[in-house]
């Protein structure tokens, strides 16, 4: 989850409340990432956090690819 601190069209934690409230088993919580940036609601909007947001979600796709590598490799090694 993504978040600006100064958010006018959503309350600030309220992404991080709804999120606690999913009805999902807690192993899956875990799963969940929160980043939060000195930004409002567009954290594109803001040069600096734009580039924070694009780090983090090169970072998120990264990881993704290299899990699906690991399982991939763990079924035909």
């Amino acid at each position: 989850m993504n978040a600006g601190y100064f958010d006018l069209a959503t309350p600030f934690y309220q992404g991080v409340y709804e999120m606690h409230h999913l009805p999902m088993p807690q192993s899956l919580q875990a799963n969940i990432e929160y980043k939060f940036y000195d930004s409002g609601h567009m954290v594109y909007a803001k040069d600096s956090s734009l580039k924070l947001l694009h780090d983090t979600v090169a970072g998120f796709i990264k990881r993704q690819q290299l899990g699906q590598l690991r399982a991939a490799h763990r079924k035909n090694p």
